[in-house]
């Protein structure tokens, strides 16, 4: 029984999940005005390749961790609307980090032109951002359907990747570019 196994207190949760959120503001605050407002430029002596790669893997990384955090939490401690909230903001920050990561890589293939890596990556962040709606979905339903809504999703990326003539939309992108 899923009651059973919910024993962590939500005060818990809550002193550790909104210091958490709490520095996933400051982040996504300074995300949005220098990534995305523009406002900023590359690092001193980081070039594209350097700063799409370490930034992309290490918010990868984060919004992975993110995912699980948020599972766990939901999964084994008991239900209050302050943590509903605080993982909320939680589950939209790693939003903004999907896009940060998906900006970053996106310079990256505009400097370097597009590869099947790199289209597996970009494949992987759409699926991860798939994957946290239904996160979300399970914050406020306890009942979601999360194992099954990820098996069906994980089916239909994988589909979609694997019959998705991957290598004709690689070169068409870099022929055009070139051309």
């Amino acid at each position: 029984d899923t009651a059973d196994r919910q024993c962590c207190s939500p005060v818990a949760a809550i002193s550790f999940m909104s210091m958490i959120a709490a520095v996933y503001l400051v982040f996504c605050g300074i995300q949005i005005v220098y990534l995305f407002m523009g406002r900023g430029s590359l690092p001193w002596g980081m070039t594209y390749s350097d700063y799409a790669r370490q930034g992309f893997f290490q918010l990868l990384f984060v919004a992975v961790l993110n995912l699980v955090m948020v599972l766990m939490c939901i999964k084994y401690c008991r239900e209050h609307v302050l943590l509903k909230a605080i993982l909320l903001v939680v589950s939209l920050c790693t939003y903004v980090m999907i896009a940060s990561a998906v900006y970053r890589m996106m310079l990256y293939v505009q400097q370097y032109h597009l590869t099947f890596l790199r289209v597996l990556v970009l494949w992987f962040l759409a699926l991860l951002a798939f994957l946290m709606a239904g996160v979300i979905a399970q914050i406020w339903r306890k009942k979601f359907p999360f194992f099954r809504y990820g098996m069906v999703l994980v089916t239909v990326f994988y589909l979609l990747l694997s019959f998705g003539h991957a290598d004709y939309w690689i070169a068409r992108y870099n022929v055009a570019q070139w051309g």
